[in-house]
């Protein structure tokens, strides 16, 4: 589960950050987390990150900046998962300011028990695990298939018709690569070919002109697509070993 922290003040950060690690210990939740101090810092972290946070703690009352605008900032980069908003007010119009905004909930600082905390967390978690079970449904000729996507592995075209192979198995259907890509970009997958998108989660080599899959398989990698996929695998596996 991948957390972003924005909040100025550096001992609310920490005491945050254990409670969330205390959490995920607690409950044997694999855990990515990253502190800030600035809306801005995250903002411009996020844009450029291939895989998007899961969560984000925002504190409503950044010093020089509005977190409600941080968040609006966020859904307008279509960042679609959870914001937990940390507020020392309980007035509620900043309460209520989280519908606005899609916000699943907000934490009342220093009031806020840590039982009320480690509930919205799981909750969040929750939430988070049921998304990453996300489906597909592909059809074609009057058959359909529906599958995770996080059981993806690859997509190949060949004379217009799509493979989408899973676990085991593959399944044919007509759509074209360029909807294929903009549907699954940020769900960590990307186009190494014009004949090819990749999960990047199964991919366990690359050599310069070639990936291997987890399961063997060898995908060639086209010449115009070699920079972008270095520069995203080298973040994907610095992420991965963080």
């Amino acid at each position: 589960m991948k957390v972003y922290i924005c909040d100025d003040k550096r001992d609310d950060l920490k005491k945050y950050e254990k409670q969330i690690r205390d959490i995920c210990g607690k409950h044997g939740i694999q855990l990515e987390l990253m502190l800030y101090e600035s809306g801005k810092k995250m903002l411009f972290d996020i844009e450029d990150d291939v895989r998007q946070p899961d969560v984000i703690y925002l504190d409503i009352h950044l010093e020089g900046e509005d977190g409600t605008e941080v968040a609006e900032a966020l859904r307008r980069k279509q960042f679609k998962n959870e914001i937990i908003f940390l507020t020392a007010s309980e007035k509620a119009n900043h309460i209520l300011y989280g519908y606005d905004v899609e916000a699943m909930h907000y934490v009342i600082k220093n009031k806020t028990p840590k039982e009320k905390f480690e509930q919205i967390f799981l909750w969040a978690f929750e939430k988070v695990s049921n998304r990453k079970r996300e489906v597909i449904n592909f059809s074609c000729a009057g058959e359909s298939c529906t599958v995770p996507v996080d059981e993806i592995k690859y997509f190949e075209v060949k004379r217009k018709v799509i493979t989408v192979y899973y676990r085991e198995d593959s399944f044919e259907f007509y759509s074209t690569m360029d909807k294929i890509e903009n549907m699954l970009c940020r769900k960590g997958f990307i186009r190494v070919h014009r004949s090819y998108i990749v999960s990047l989660q199964y991919v366990v080599r690359a050599a310069y002109d070639e990936l291997v899959l987890e399961d063997g398989t060898k995908l060639p990698m086209g010449r115009n697509y070699q920079k972008l996929f270095r520069e995203i695998w080298n973040e994907y596996q610095i992420k991965k070993t963080a």
